[in-house]
């Protein structure tokens, strides 16, 4: 996908004039690298949302805050936002699912592991987003949840 399909698909679903602008002054053509570059990861998960990429997104993150704390609130709300997964309801439910999973992790490891967790969520969310403007189908996205993809 180049940057021109990107800002019309952006337009379509009303982006905001910042990432419309981030995109226009971005010095790369190619959309993969544009997304993979972007360190506003609010951007990534509104507009993937809006082009119905993160069911998968959300149950990976949900999967990792029960991992991580077990029986907490985080790992609750994850679990929510993964069962929250509607056409309506696909970009809060990654938002909360990656906070969640986030401080889940964050609660219960040391600086550098939580470092190192939330990389592993982000290089998710950039699989993601190269897939989709690769032009990949939704379900390659990321595997189900057991299912790792190398």
């Amino acid at each position: 996908m180049t940057r021109d399909e990107l800002l019309a698909i952006m337009q379509r679903h009303g982006a905001c004039e910042e990432a419309t602008w981030y995109v226009r002054g971005h010095s790369s053509d190619d959309a993969a690298e544009i997304g993979t570059s972007c360190e506003r990861v609010n951007w990534l998960i509104w507009l993937l949302a809006r082009e119905r990429r993160l069911d998968r997104f959300v149950a990976v993150c949900a999967r990792r805050a029960a991992k991580h704390a077990p029986g907490s609130s985080h790992a609750r709300s994850a679990a929510e936002a993964a069962d929250n997964t509607t056409a309506y309801a696909a970009a809060y439910a990654a938002y909360a699912a990656y906070a969640a999973a986030d401080a889940a992790y964050a609660a219960y490891a040391a600086a550098d592991g939580y470092k190192a967790e939330h990389a592993a969520q982000l290089k998710g969310l950039h699989r993601i987003w190269r897939d989709w403007c690769a032009g990949a189908p939704a379900e390659t996205a990321l595997p189900l949840p057991g299912k790792e993809r190398g």
